[in-house]
């Protein structure tokens, strides 16, 4: 194995781990009073598209080192074609996608008023650490992963079809917890009308839709076509 591919596989293997420490640490919080915002944000935590995002950047990265231990197969293997098509659809379909949506309308709530998405007594509970492991590492880590080491890119029409299946039980999950409950996911919601609410989420999965197309293009401008070789005029490695 050269050492560039063992750097990488241990980078993944890495990034694994990082990530369940995140998740384990979230699965272990607990309310340290009785707020309601408090206990509202222990109950909503897998219904949280930022958990959505945490539990995509797991997933590629796994998938990550799936491929890494596919690399004991010829380029030709269908195994390891496998094993890289399916990384290279999460990371075009949901993984890049999620983690640009959750970042920017996040931070860009968050500029705007916190209060709006993360209140300020969820200090309590949220650590600053744990805030950017959320909502600015996935998306630095993605994009890492995206220029360290070549990518396919999926047909489009799979990985769009990904994207509107997240989106759709996205939606599915947040205005079910309205309806059975009479409460929001998220602040924001909770002082918009519907046509705002309407707006939001509109602009929310148009974003997740786009980048998946501009997610796509860059994979393509890139690192091109699998059968694309290098300039020695040899078959890329990958």
């Amino acid at each position: 194995m050269r050492s560039s591919t063992l750097f990488t596989a241990v980078a993944h293997c890495t990034t694994v781990y990082y990530y369940a420490h995140v998740l384990r640490f979230i699965a272990g919080m607990r309310p340290t009073g009785d707020e309601t915002i408090l206990r509202n944000f222990i109950d909503f935590r897998p219904k949280f598209l930022t958990m959505w995002g945490l539990a995509a950047q797991a997933l590629l990265f796994v998938l990550c080192v799936l491929h890494d231990v596919t690399r004991v197969f010829p380029p030709s293997s269908p195994v390891r074609r496998a094993a890289r098509a399916l990384r290279d659809l999460v990371l075009v379909g949901v993984s890049a996608p999620i983690a640009v949506t959750v970042t920017a309308i996040f931070w860009g709530l968050f500029a705007l008023d916190r209060e709006l998405v993360m209140p300020a007594a969820l200090d309590k509970v949220v650590p600053l650490w744990l805030n950017h492991a959320m909502h600015t590492f996935v998306l630095v880590l993605v994009v890492v992963q995206l220029l360290a080491e070549p990518h396919h890119p999926p047909p489009l029409g799979q990985a769009l079809a990904l994207a509107l299946a997240v989106c759709g039980a996205y939606l599915y999950t947040l205005l079910n917890e309205f309806a059975t409950t009479g409460r929001w996911i998220y602040p924001v919601f909770e002082i918009l009308d519907w046509p705002g609410r309407t707006a939001l989420l509109a602009f929310t999965f148009l974003l997740h839709v786009t980048m998946v197309v501009v997610v796509r293009a860059a994979v393509l401008a890139m690192w091109g076509h699998a059968k694309s070789t290098s300039r020695g005029g040899k078959k890329r490695k990958d």
